[in-house]
């Protein structure tokens, strides 16, 4: 009787080994597998196409390059900053609007004469009211000016094309958004000294956060 006591007793130790075992791993899942999902990707930005400094790089000055922070007036209302490649566009004034440009002229533009092109960047952003009203919606824009073919030179560059795209309410305390605009530049034969102007136009109080900024030919 004591042998089978005994036994009894060894066979219980183990069942209780094996359920306390089980508990253990429904309780504590793997530590590599719940590191692993709970990593998002890494961001890859698109092609920058014709576009220069995608990655809105600072000079040794601390300014953008090759790109220009423009506002409606001189009272400074607007203010940037630059993170890891994302470009932070804030209101803190006033002024109804500020806009973050590239322009490309003379042999930068020549390439895209005649192309059908597409403006495109990856936005987010935090709006308030904090200003009031806004005076049209935050927006990217496309604006395309020159001289017309046999127009008289003396009136100066016009506005050829105006074209933009409005930072919607989707942007809102989510997730990255893709906006973008397309548009056609007239050839050589039609407009002489063309200035094309891609800009990232903010009117709300908050701020817009820009990244992965392309110009590319509307086709690719």
């Amino acid at each position: 009787m004591q042998v089978i006591k005994g036994c009894g007793l060894l066979i219980l130790a183990v069942w209780l080994g094996l359920m306390a075992g089980c508990d253990r791993s429904g309780s504590e899942p793997d530590q590599a597998s719940s590191s692993s999902s709970s990593t998002a990707p890494d961001y890859v930005a698109p092609d920058p196409g014709y576009l220069k400094s995608a990655v809105f790089e600072l000079s040794e000055q601390g300014q953008l390059a090759n790109w220009t922070l423009l506002q409606h007036s001189s009272d400074t209302s607007y203010s940037v900053t630059v993170d890891d490649g994302v470009l932070s566009l804030t209101r803190t004034g006033d002024e109804p609007w500020g806009k973050v440009r590239q322009l490309l002229k003379g042999d930068a533009v020549k390439p895209l004469l005649g192309k059908t092109l597409k403006f495109s960047a990856d936005i987010k952003a935090d709006f308030t009211s904090q200003w009031g009203e806004a005076m049209e919606p935050p927006a990217m824009t496309v604006l395309v000016k020159g001289v017309r073919v046999g127009a008289p030179a003396m009136l100066g560059k016009s506005i050829i094309v105006s074209k933009k795209t409005p930072v919607s309410d989707l942007s809102m305390g989510v997730s990255w958004h893709r906006y973008s605009v397309e548009f056609t530049l007239p050839t050589a034969a039609e407009v002489r000294g063309i200035d094309l102007e891609l800009s990232f136009l903010m009117t709300e109080g908050g701020t817009m956060y820009v990244r992965g900024p392309a110009l590319i030919e509307a086709s690719e």
